[in-house]
């Protein structure tokens, strides 16, 4: 790059040494209209300048316009942010104002589910009726009159009372398809009449059941109930419920 520049500075050195020399060697005196030549040329190098200038001015002028459109659209979007800015910034602090109305409201909430929780905790283990007293009651109606479902059920506390075996009501139902709705229904009736005695166990995330004790009018006439059945659509409905519930408590 060095000997570009010495070439380049050499040669333009040169001609502005000839021009030098050249105008000294002119004979200026012979040119008897070299004023008023000079004077033109004076004249139309300050035209060509003043254009120059004009247009200049113009180009400039249009640029300054064109840059001030620019600025005033930023100054607006900044605006625009500064005032959504400010939006934000209110709504964030509202926002931050009502955290501890909301904390209080989800304390009172925890209190109340804690209280509820406290209430609805019960022990693993539970009976329906700690002072149990299997009533000797005439249950004949209830038995023989029933449904061959609210039979079926009968005879499953029964087995599950001589086998001590818990029992998972829903289970059996889903398994042999038999009506969970009704069978669970019925068996709170049983219950409720106190005719039953039963444990109840939480495990598994369902309810497990055994009966402790019995009505002994029940405890005795169910089996005869069973062997006595005369319908022969009842009884093979009977039957085949009986297959899969002995199955189960084996």
């Amino acid at each position: 790059m060095n000997k570009i520049y010495k070439v380049h500075s050499l040669y333009i050195l040169s001609i502005l040494i000839s021009i030098i020399i050249g105008l000294i060697t002119i004979k200026w005196g012979e040119f008897e209209n070299l004023v008023n030549l000079i004077s033109f040329a004076l004249t139309i190098t300050s035209l060509v300048l003043a254009i120059l200038a004009i247009m200049y001015a113009v180009y400039s002028n249009n640029s300054f316009i064109s840059n001030i459109t620019k600025l005033d659209v930023s100054s607006e979007k900044i605006k625009n942010s500064a005032t959504a800015l400010d939006n934000l910034s209110t709504t964030l602090v509202e926002k931050i104002e009502q955290i501890p109305s909301i904390l209080n409201s989800i304390e009172q909430k925890t209190d109340a589910t804690q209280i509820l929780i406290s209430k609805l905790n019960l022990p693993n283990t539970i009976t329906s009726d700690n002072n149990f007293n299997p009533n000797e009651i005439d249950l004949e109606n209830f038995i023989y009159q029933n449904s061959t479902s609210g039979q079926t059920l009968l005879y499953i506390l029964l087995l599950s009372l001589q086998t001590k075996k818990q029992f998972n009501l829903k289970e059996i139902c889903d398994k042999h398809s038999l009506g969970f709705d009704y069978y669970n229904g019925f068996f709170v009736a049983v219950q409720t009449l106190k005719i039953v005695k039963t444990e109840i166990e939480y495990k598994d995330g369902d309810f497990h059941y055994l009966i402790s004790e019995m009505n002994s009018y029940l405890e005795k006439n169910i089996m005869e109930l069973i062997g006595n059945v005369t319908n022969e659509d009842v009884d093979k409905y009977f039957k085949i419920n009986i297959q899969y519930i002995d199955a189960f408590f084996k």
